[in-house]
């Protein structure tokens, strides 16, 4: 029980000194903290911080609290891949400055509509989730994206095909697995 004791007293160390540090350059790097939820704590401490970059990746997200994007709403950069987040929140659109999303390695089946409406979005990650369903139009029509990856999702044909043909039209880079082709089958 010690044990797991100091490594509770650890983590919460390493996340507080994480905290003081982006007070100063902005940069907020919780990966690798054994997080299941951003501790209030963190709120508390960077309430007068304006975050430019925000990494919550490798931990055991299961969810991200409409609070984040509340309460960071200037991040440029958020990393929340490797985790087991399932949905974003609908709050997202308040990050309204986010340029770069990396959201790989989660359990997202779908987007939420707010989504679309982020307008400085530019790089976006959501490679290696079970995303089965979202809007390729308004995906693609999204103001500054350039770069979108979808691979290792289990997409179904239709979107891929819409995907494809408006990325090219709009000369979005697209990553995305081709789904199983049907005249292959005996």
């Amino acid at each position: 029980m010690t044990a797991l004791l100091k490594m509770a007293a650890e983590a919460v160390t390493r996340v507080v000194l994480r905290c003081e540090k982006a007070q100063e350059d902005k940069q907020l790097d919780l990966s690798s903290c054994l997080l299941e939820a951003v501790p209030q704590a963190v709120y508390h401490l960077l309430r007068n911080t304006e975050l430019s970059t925000l990494d919550l990746s490798h931990n055991a997200l299961t969810i991200i609290s409409k609070k984040l994007p509340l309460k960071f709403p200037k991040v440029t950069a958020l990393n929340v891949s490797d985790n087991k987040v399932e949905k974003l929140p609908d709050e997202i659109n308040e990050m309204t400055l986010l340029e770069t999303l990396n959201v790989s390695h989660n359990q997202l089946s779908t987007l939420p509509e707010s989504f679309y409406e982020l307008p400085a979005l530019r790089i976006l990650d959501l490679s290696h989730n079970v995303i089965t369903d979202l809007d390729a139009s308004k995906l693609c029509g999204m103001p500054g994206i350039q770069e979108i990856n979808l691979e290792h999702n289990p997409l179904p044909g239709d979107i891929c095909t819409q995907l494809l043909q408006l990325s090219q039209e709009s000369n979005i880079k697209l990553l995305i697995s081709e789904p199983p082709s049907s005249d292959h089958m005996d």
